[in-house]
């Protein structure tokens, strides 16, 4: 088996930190993917950036739009993807090489509608913490695993250390919220609710950058009124 993986990266005023990322994509061990690259009205060189990495990897695709946010960015992903599965990834984030083959066989061998692993919270690349601290390996009802998340006061409400089946996504019609601020807890909230299977596991491949141009990284802001809520 060698399904398809459409990866979904929004791109946005990130030249500086958008080469690692596409290299950490394209050196992956798991190698049959869609890469989309969407640009959201960069104002920097990020747009080239993107072009020249699609002449020299044809797995690449380049999208160009005005500026719409993320979510409505994110959701063109969906519309453009025929992967298999789908995975949203930040374009300053960046992933170990064997990521996307530890979540591909994680979602085969059981048939998950969602994969997530452990991530790593990273500031430039000089330091990391843990994004989830205690370990969950093992596969749940996506109830199970958010009250799991939510009773550790888990910071949890990611978009991006989560693999979907695309099947999955367009049946149940989850989609991003054009929220100004929490679309991708909105997004992972619903998924969970709808999802009667998915797997976690307590690889932490995936490193979710904090830098001096993020605007609305760090602790989700949606955490904490979402936690109570659920509760």
């Amino acid at each position: 088996m060698n399904d398809l993986i459409t990866i979904v990266v929004p791109v946005y005023n990130v030249e500086k930190y958008l080469p690692h990322t596409l290299e950490s994509i394209c050196g992956q061990t798991y190698t049959n993917l869609q890469i989309l690259l969407i640009d959201d009205g960069s104002t920097d060189d990020s747009l080239a950036v993107c072009h020249k990495w699609a002449r020299q990897d044809n797995r690449i695709q380049v999208y160009e739009q005005e500026n719409q946010g993320v979510a409505r960015t994110r959701n063109k992903g969906i519309q453009l993807a025929i992967g298999k599965y789908v995975m949203f990834l930040d374009a300053d984030d960046y992933l170990d090489a064997n990521a996307l083959e530890i979540y591909y066989e994680a979602m085969e061998n059981v048939q998950a509608q969602g994969c997530f692993i452990r991530f790593k919270i990273c500031s430039d690349c000089l330091s990391t913490e843990a994004g989830i601290i205690h370990e969950y390996q093992g596969i749940y009802s996506g109830l199970d695993l958010l009250n799991r998340f939510v009773d550790n006061n888990e910071n949890f409400l990611y978009a991006c250390n989560a693999m979907w089946q695309r099947k999955f996504l367009l049946e149940n019609n989850i989609r991003f919220k054009n929220a100004k601020i929490g679309e991708g807890g909105l997004f992972i909230l619903e998924g969970l609710l709808k999802a009667e299977r998915v797997i976690y596991s307590n690889f932490a491949g995936y490193y979710y950058m904090i830098n001096a141009t993020s605007t609305s990284k760090g602790k989700n802001a949606l955490q904490e009124s979402a936690i109570g809520q659920i509760k």
